[in-house]
C-alpha cells in the first residue's frame, strides 16, 4: 500500500533523456536548494508482478503490473523526479509518465521536494482517444515532504529509504542507478 501510496503522490515520467550538467543550476533552483552529499545521484524503486496474464488461447498478454519510481538528486540543489507505471488487463496496455523538476532541501532526517515544473503523459492501448500528454499546471506543482535514511545491505549495496511520516515501521527502497 505504501508504494501505490508513494506512486500516487508523487506521479513523475520518464520523459527526459537529456543530460542536466550537475554544476549547471537551472534559474529555478540556483542558491534555493540543497541536497546532502550521500544523496547525490539517482535513485531508483521499482516493482512487478510476480504474476503474468496468459489469453484462453495460450498466448501472453503481459506483465498484469508495474511501477518505478526514481530520483535524481543533484550537488547544486536541484532534483528531477520520475513517475511511470503500467497496468496490463488482457492486452489493453495503460501507462502512466510523470516528471517534475525544481529543487530540494535536505535535512539530517528528511528532504522537502520544491517542483518548479512538471509533465504528465497517459496511453491507453484501448482506448487511444484518451491519450494524452500536458504539462502539469501550478496546482499540480505540490510542495512534498519525505523522511530518509540510509541503509547499508550484506553485500555492502546502500539504499535509501523513503517515507512519508518517520514513524513508519518499513519504507520504499531506493538503490542508486545510472541512466
Amino acid at each position: 500500500m505504501k508504494k501505490v501510496l508513494l506512486a500516487v503522490l508523487s506521479l513523475v515520467v520518464l520523459a527526459s533523456c537529456k543530460k542536466d550538467k550537475d554544476n549547471d543550476p537551472s534559474p529555478s533552483s540556483a542558491g534555493q536548494g540543497y541536497v546532502k552529499p550521500a544523496a547525490v545521484g539517482k535513485w531508483l524503486h521499482g516493482s512487478f508482478a510476480m504474476a503474468s496474464f496468459w489469453g484462453y488461447d495460450g498466448s501472453y498478454q503481459g506483465n498484469p503490473f508495474s511501477q518505478s519510481i526514481a530520483f535524481d538528486f543533484k550537488s547544486n540543489g536541484s532534483y528531477e523526479m520520475y513517475y511511470t507505471g503500467q497496468t496490463n488487463d488482457f492486452g489493453c496496455t495503460r501507462d502512466a509518465f510523470s516528471y517534475f523538476k525544481g529543487y530540494a532541501q535536505f535535512t539530517d532526517s528528511s528532504f522537502t521536494v520544491y517542483p518548479q515544473s512538471g509533465k504528465f503523459r497517459g496511453y491507453y492501448s484501448c482506448n487511444s482517444s484518451a491519450n494524452f500528454d500536458r504539462t502539469a499546471d501550478a496546482s499540480e506543482l505540490k510542495v512534498q515532504k519525505f523522511y530518509y535514511t540510509f541503509e547499508t545491505d550484506a553485500n555492502n549495496k546502500t539504499w535509501m529509504v523513503v517515507k512519508f511520516d518517520p514513524a513508519e515501521q518499513t519504507g520504499s527502497y531506493f538503490g542508486p542507478t545510472t541512466w
